[in-house]
Formats: structure tokens, C-alpha cells, sequence
């Protein structure tokens, strides 16, 4: 390696362009193996090739986008950063709290979710539940920066940043039907609006359904946009009687 080269293994590798420089998105060198869908070295973002060095909105997948619908709508089927959106629904059906725990809970939302999307597996759903062994923050994608959508396409929060600021900009009131839920119009899910475990009250672990005054679990409202949607701040309604039974959020966890 000699001057002016910064790096020098001989073709274009993750950490050094052709031109034996180090890789940086927008010095016009198109290195693939560093990642680079494009490089047209210049400072445009919205041109065919944006400042991240991909090429979403040009209508063409490319590798690692989700898809690419080549249109400027954030919010339809493919966001302006490429990525899908996931659906969100509330169960049809309710249920007392001996949901089996947080992966009986699951599986009742993926046989929902068949009807939901019937191309995705149930694996692919998780329900918004809290308990002892886990809850969304520790079980669901936080990662994900694409749009919640109920399952007729309305926006509830763009990214889990977003679905965990306290406030929707829907409420989560449709079922995988797309109708809306029946009476009581409540979860359960003992999970705070930032997606953590509110306390003790559930359900022993969402396994019990007795009635006992000393065995309840926390619910939210279906109706609500403010952080009331996953945890209800009604001191007489909330926690609640484990013999109850309320719905389940569904949240779909993979593309």
C-alpha cells in the first residue's frame, strides 16, 4: 500500500473500494460487497440513488429491501425506507385468563392470523402480553422501523418506536375479520405503553382462570389511542378478575 491509497487488498472488499480508498457511501465508488445498492457520489437524496447508498423508490427490490413499490407513499404496502408494513388485530374471540401462558397466548393469535394474512404461518404472531417470562419488548422485533397496519391497511405507528411512544394514531379495533370486536372491549395484557411487564397481576402467569380476589391481571381498551390501549388507568376496572374473559392483541413478528 502506498500514498495516496488508504487500504490495499487488491479488488472491492467491505472495508476497501477498487480504488484502494476506504469504503464511504458518496464518494462515488459502487462497492457491493461493503453493502452499496448504489453510489452516484453526490448529496441528492431523493434521485435514484439516495444518500444511504440504496436505491429504494425506484420500484425495483433490490437486496435488503423488503420490497419497493417506486411511489413516495410512506404508508401504503412498502414504506419510503422499503420496508412491509405488519398487521396488528384484535382476537374476535375472548378469553378467560388461563390463556396457556404467553406461547398459548401465541398460538391463539396465529390461528387468528390465518385469517388475518393466510400467507403467513402462525409462527408468526405474537400476542401484546406480559407476565413473568416475557413481554413485547423482550419478544417481539424492536428493531422493526416499517408500519403497523390494522388489517384494513389504517396506520396504527410507524416502528416500534413509534407503537411504544404512548400514543396510536388508530385505535386497534378491528379483528382479523375486519370487524369490529364485541363486548367488553378490553385485553388482556398487564404490558405498559413502552411494551414492559406492568406488574404481578397476571393470571399466575396467564394460567389461571379462578375467581380470587388475590389472582387478577391487567387489560386495556380496544377504543383508546393513548397509552389506555394497553394499559387501562381505571382503578376499578383494571386489574381485573382472571375468570373474565377480553380479547388479545395480535401483533404479526415477521415479513
Amino acid at each position: 500500500m502506498s500514498a495516496p491509497e488508504t487500504c490495499d487488498e487488491g479488488m472491492a472488499t467491505p472495508t476497501c473500494d477498487a480504488d484502494c480508498t476506504a469504503v464511504e457511501c458518496g464518494d462515488g465508488h459502487h462497492n457491493p460487497a461493503a453493502g452499496e445498492s448504489c453510489d452516484d457520489g453526490n448529496m441528492i437524496d431523493n434521485d435514484e440513488c439516495r444518500n444511504n447508498c440504496t436505491t429504494c423508490g425506484n420500484g425495483i427490490p433490490q437486496p435488503g429491501e423488503e420490497c419497493d413499490d417506486g411511489n413516495a407513499i410512506d404508508d401504503d404496502a412498502c414504506s419510503n425506507e422499503c420496508v412491509k408494513p405488519r398487521l396488528v388485530f384484535v382476537t374476535s374471540t375472548t378469553f378467560p385468563g388461563n390463556l396457556g401462558g404467553l406461547a398459548g397466548a401465541d398460538m391463539k393469535c396465529g390461528t387468528a392470523g390465518i385469517t388475518a394474512n393466510p400467507d403467513l404461518p402462525a409462527a408468526a404472531w405474537r400476542a401484546w402480553l406480559s407476565d413473568d417470562t416475557g413481554s413485547p419488548s423482550t419478544r417481539f422485533d424492536t428493531a422493526f422501523t416499517g408500519w403497523y397496519q390494522l388489517v384494513d391497511g389504517t396506520p396504527i405507528a410507524k416502528g416500534w418506536s413509534e407503537l411504544t411512544d404512548g400514543n396510536l394514531l388508530a385505535a386497534i379495533n378491528l379483528t382479523e375479520n375486519g370487524s369490529n370486536p364485541v363486548d367488553p372491549l378490553n385485553a388482556w395484557s398487564n404490558t405498559s405503553s413502552a411494551g414492559a411487564k406492568v406488574g404481578a397481576e397476571h393470571c399466575q402467569n396467564w394460567t389461571s382462570s379462578i375467581f380470587n380476589a388475590n389472582i387478577k391481571g391487567h387489560l386495556g381498551a380496544t377504543t383508546a389511542t393513548n397509552a389506555d390501549w394497553t394499559h387501562l388507568n381505571d382503578a376499578l376496572l383494571n386489574p381485573t378478575n382472571c375468570s373474565n374473559s377480553f380479547h388479545l392483541y395480535c401483533f404479526q413478528g415477521a415479513p
